[in-house]
């Protein structure tokens, strides 16, 4: 029978034949050699509370593994705090995961964590996935940033040809310019009440002024 420290967990388990003893972090529980699409499915069964408490926390910490975004130069430190510990953070990881992982763009960049003796109790496990999460919602931000972008530039293109067009009248194409100032400039979209009585929002109301200026009708109203 082999006595063995598992490397990330901390946690002692035996397993059958061979009198020997890895004491020093040499190896590690199988459950750390299990492919993250495997793990995903063990969630359900956390949610129903059929995992032990110990059980519990190798899941969470193969999660952790899982991710690659955090290097364990000790054992993880298990502490009468530890179980709280899970229970408030095994959502967040789990669902967070699912989002980085499927990211292979080389713009998105998140930032790895140590497991040192100073931080092997995981008190500060719930930073860590709040970072990485923050990390995705910039760069999902950032995405429809620049598709917003692109498509603004796609319209304004299709507008400058309408416009050198001599030929083609301005109230040909002064609505899909007034669109595309609102868009290009977010015009506001609350409600008031414009100077003629009626209900509209502020970016219909800029937007009827920018084609009242190209189609030769009484502007000053």
């Amino acid at each position: 029978m082999a006595t063995v420290l598992c490397h990330y967990s901390g946690i002692e388990f035996k397993t059958e034949h061979f009198p020997i003893h890895l004491t020093q972090g040499e190896a590690c529980h199988p459950i750390f050699d299990v492919p993250l699409k495997r793990l995903w499915k063990y969630f359900p069964k956390w949610q129903s509370g059929e995992l032990t408490e110990v059980d519990s926390y190798l899941y969470f910490i193969s999660l952790l593994n899982a991710t690659e975004m955090v290097d364990f130069r000790c054992p993880v430190f298990r502490t009468a705090n530890t179980p709280k510990i899970i229970q408030s953070n095994m959502e967040n990881l789990y669902y967070t995961i699912g989002k980085i992982v499927a990211i292979k763009h080389p713009a998105f960049v998140i930032p790895r964590f140590v497991v040192s003796p100073d931080t092997r109790t995981l008190e500060n496990v719930r930073y860590w996935i709040q970072t990485w999460s923050e990390c995705y919602a910039d760069f999902s931000n950032g995405l429809q940033d620049q598709e917003l972008r692109a498509r603004l530039v796609r319209k304004a293109q299709g507008l400058e040809r309408l416009i050198k067009n001599p030929a083609l009248h301005p109230s040909k194409y002064a609505k899909l310019l007034a669109a595309w100032c609102a868009d290009a400039a977010e015009f506001p979209e609350f409600e008031f009440i414009d100077p003629m009585g009626n209900r509209t929002t502020l970016s219909e109301y800029w937007q009827e002024i920018i084609i009242k200026c190209h189609t030769n009708t009484a502007i000053i109203t």
